[in-house]
């Protein structure tokens, strides 16, 4: 494993500590899940192997900004370049921003792009085994909006 990534698993595993998604372990289940099915994603086979490598430290971290204490900030003095930065940031929603223009400026960025695609199916699969039908509704919708995108 490639040091960027392992420093960035274990910076995301301490901080999502105590964090749940559903009862599971916020990391191990949540991260790790949308982690793997990156992986799976032909905007990931496709791309070359630096890219990949930025997809993961990306999919790892894609939260970090947005449900931890963690600042774009920190990750600048934890030695983490300005690109992965800014991907994260892209995947980062703040209340001023509407949930219409975050799926534009993601959908610019093709690891961010291929990250919050990995995200949201993850998300949508959870709410299907639990047959949620609005949160269904609200990934269905989302995935639709990040299909049709090609870079």
């Amino acid at each position: 494993m490639a040091q960027r990534l392992a420093e960035m698993m274990l910076l995301a595993k301490n901080n999502h500590a105590g964090q749940k998604y559903g009862e599971h372990d916020y990391f191990d289940y949540h991260i790790l899940g949308v982690l793997s099915i990156l992986t799976t994603l032909n905007e990931f086979k496709e791309s070359g192997a630096g890219m990949m490598e930025d997809m993961m430290i990306v999919a790892v971290g894609h939260d970090i900004i947005e449900d931890t204490d963690i600042t774009s900030e920190n990750l600048v003095e934890l030695g983490f370049d300005t690109f992965i930065i800014n991907q994260i940031q892209f995947l980062s929603r703040d209340n001023q921003t509407s949930k219409e223009r975050y799926i534009q400026l993601i959908n610019k960025h093709p690891v961010a792009h291929a990250v919050k695609k990995a995200d949201t199916l993850f998300n949508l699969n959870e709410s299907l085994k639990i047959n949620d039908q609005k949160r269904i509704k609200k990934y269905s919708e989302q995935l639709a909006k990040l299909s049709i995108v090609r870079h």
